[in-house]
């Protein structure tokens, strides 16, 4: 066997170099990374983005929190950017907010 070689359940293995990148460059918000452009569907939107889906039907934050099961308090944080809304409670929102508009 050779120096660089070593046994794994009986099999002769080669060590790979491990080599370490990061999830995600620190520059990647100001280039516009996909999993931060603004059409990419599965992402956690902007504050300001919340606060215009809630205001479009008319909702108040104890509605809109109500119609994705979330707390009020919650709903203020994403609002203020305190917290980040997960991507399917967007989505959520999204699809049952014009339904509410209309009843």
């Amino acid at each position: 066997m050779r120096a660089e070689q070593a046994r794994v359940f009986g099999f002769e293995v080669q060590p790979r170099a491990f080599e370490h990148r990061p999830l995600r460059q620190p520059d990647d918000v100001a280039r516009g990374g996909h999993r931060y452009r603004a059409d990419n569907p599965a992402r956690n939107p902007a504050p300001a983005e919340i606060r215009a889906a809630r205001e479009a039907p008319g909702l108040t934050q104890e509605q809109a929190a109500a119609m994705v099961f979330s707390a009020r308090r919650a709903w203020q944080d994403w609002e203020a950017g305190a917290l980040r809304m997960h991507p399917a409670i967007w989505e959520l929102l999204r699809i049952k907010a014009p339904a509410r508009a209309e009843d």
